[in-house]
This record gives C-alpha cells, structure tokens and sequence, in this order.
C-alpha cells in the first residue's frame, strides 16, 4: 500500500515543489477516483483477506470446540475489524510521502485547489483531482466518510470471500474476489454506454464523486446510485453473506480437505 500511495504520491510532491507551496495531504479521496489506482487496490484487498478462515485439519478441532455458529460469527466480526485496521493503514499509508512537504490543516489549500480548477494535473501526470470532492467535502471530512464507508467495502469483500471459502475453496474464494475488479473496469469503461453496472460495482463506489449523479449528456444516462443506497446495500449482502456462512458451516461435514 505504502508503495502504491508513493508512486501516486509523487507528481503531486513534484507541482508542489515547483510552485512552492505545501500540499495537503489528504489526497487519498482523489486517488480512489482513479481507476489505475485501484486496479491495484483491489488486488491488495484480495490478498489481505488471502488466510480467510477454511476448514481444513486444525480449523475443524476448532469449529469442534467452540460450536459452529460461534465459530463463524467470531471469524465473521474479525473480518470487519480486519477491514478497518486495513483502512487505518491505507490512510496513514497515504499521508506518509507528505510528511516533509504536508499541509494537515481542514483546507484544501493552493496545490490541490489549482490542480482541481486547471489542467496542470495533466502536465504533471497526478491523479485527476475533482474539483466535486473540493466543493462538497472538506479534507478531514472527507477522510473519515472514506475510513467508514471504503471500510464498508472492504468489510463485505472480506465477507464475500469468506462464505467462498466455505462453500468452495479458498483458491476459489480468491479468484471469485477478482470478479469485483473486472466489475469495476467494465462499469468505468461502459459509463457512456450502459451504467446499470454501476449499480451493481462495490468498488466503483470508492469514487466520492460518483454518488447521486444525473446525466450530463454524457456519461450516466440513468444516473448513479446515492452513498445512503451504497450503504444499504452493503449492509444487507453482509448480512445475507453472514447467514449464508452460518447455515453452511451448521451443515457441512467433517471431512478434512486440502488448503487448495
């Protein structure tokens, strides 16, 4: 992550240098705008909910010991702690490559605010900085709408693959998680199309600016969903991915089986 958030991190150090001004270092909502950014982003969410719990030789000992639906919903409320110490890291992460030339006051400040009013973003090759964010969130604010609700998300791939793990393999349940990636590109890709995808993309939904949009003429003719519809929706596969997770280990039989 810190790598990531470095490479992002860069050519925006590098305007800042160039002006001379402090840059604000809550650029992290502009770069789950990006879709390279979160190409890789993804990836990382996968392989950091990699060990999700399976039923092999020493998981059923203790499956045994602690009764099956305890065993689930404790493994279940470690993923959404889990998914939040992920989002800690990830911002902290971002905020790093700004610790010699970072502005950490509640102002967007001179850097960003020019980047998101001008093409300068793309003379220096940055993420784009949409001045949307700008106008309806400030930087603190923004950080924390992103720790909640990109943790919501993070929550329910972890969730996701853990009901994979148990209704197939682990292997599966990583390679099921790779979906939601190739979910998210088609949606950006089809938004001048099609944007029903966008309905149904989670991780489409870590772009601030996504949320509550009308067609512009251009892009998303039938609109985009709301963060309030988002979050329901989150909540109730979590839900249903819970209950789903718990029947399955209530019913499954113990038959040690392979990692793979």
């Amino acid at each position: 992550m810190l790598l990531c958030n470095i490479v992002f991190s860069v050519p925006i150090l590098n305007f800042a240098s160039d002006t001379g001004y402090k840059v604000n270092v809550m650029t992290l909502p502009f770069f789950l705008c990006n879709l390279s950014y979160m190409c890789a982003f993804v990836p990382i969410a996968i392989y950091y909910f990699s060990q999700v719990p399976f039923l092999n030789y020493s998981e059923m000992y203790c499956v045994i010991r602690e009764g099956k639906t305890k065993w689930a919903l404790k493994h279940i409320l470690h993923i959404v702690f889990m998914s939040y110490i992920f989002m800690f890291l990830l911002e902290v992460t971002s905020i790093i490559p700004y610790i010699f030339r970072g502005d950490f006051s509640n102002e967007w400040g001179e850097v960003i605010t020019t980047l998101s009013i001008t093409n300068r973003w793309m003379d220096y090759g940055t993420s784009e900085i949409l001045y949307t964010i700008l106008e309806h969130y400030s930087p603190y604010k923004s950080m924390a709408i992103i720790f909640l609700f990109v943790g919501l998300v993070i929550c329910f791939l972890g969730v996701f693959m853990f009901s994979m793990s148990l209704l197939f393999t682990r292997l599966i349940a990583m390679c099921s998680g790779m979906i939601f990636e190739v979910l998210m590109i088609t949606a950006f890709n089809m938004r001048t199309i099609d944007n029903y995808l966008i309905y149904l993309s989670p991780f489409s939904w870590t772009d601030l600016s996504i949320f509550g949009r009308k067609y512009d003429g251009m892009e998303y003719f039938n609109g985009t969903p709301t963060m309030g519809w988002c979050v329901g929706i989150l909540l109730l596969l979590i839900v249903v991915l819970t209950i789903i997770s718990i029947v399955r280990v209530d019913h499954m039989n113990f038959n040690f089986t392979s990692e793979e």
